[in-house]
């Protein structure tokens, strides 16, 4: 066994637990903390072309706020304060 196998099976075995009836383990990045891009502009220009495509749709408009308050509920996600939006870091990523 190599030595990131090893050290992501000692992540797995000491991470594991049950979350609401769901295993939930850590992530087992090869990196501590790895960093990531900055996809702030891209993510941007993503969400104006929706933003564009559900103003001119109602219907789809409901329909992709009902997705994004599913995973609100879940806690797949969450909404950010202001000051949390304003803050950029290396593991910041949208």
């Amino acid at each position: 066994m190599s030595e990131e196998d090893r050290k992501g099976e000692e992540i797995l075995k000491s991470s594991i637990k049950i979350v609401d009836g769901h295993f939930e383990v850590a992530l087992m990045w090869a990196e501590e903390h790895p960093e990531t891009h900055d996809n702030y502009p891209l993510a941007f220009k993503r969400w104006r072309i929706h933003d564009r495509a559900c103003g001119k749709d109602p219907e789809l408009g409901n329909a992709v706020d009902g997705v994004i308050q599913d995973m609100i509920q879940r806690n797949f996600c969450r909404l950010m304060s202001a000051d949390e939006a304003k803050r950029r870091t290396n593991k910041t990523n949208y």
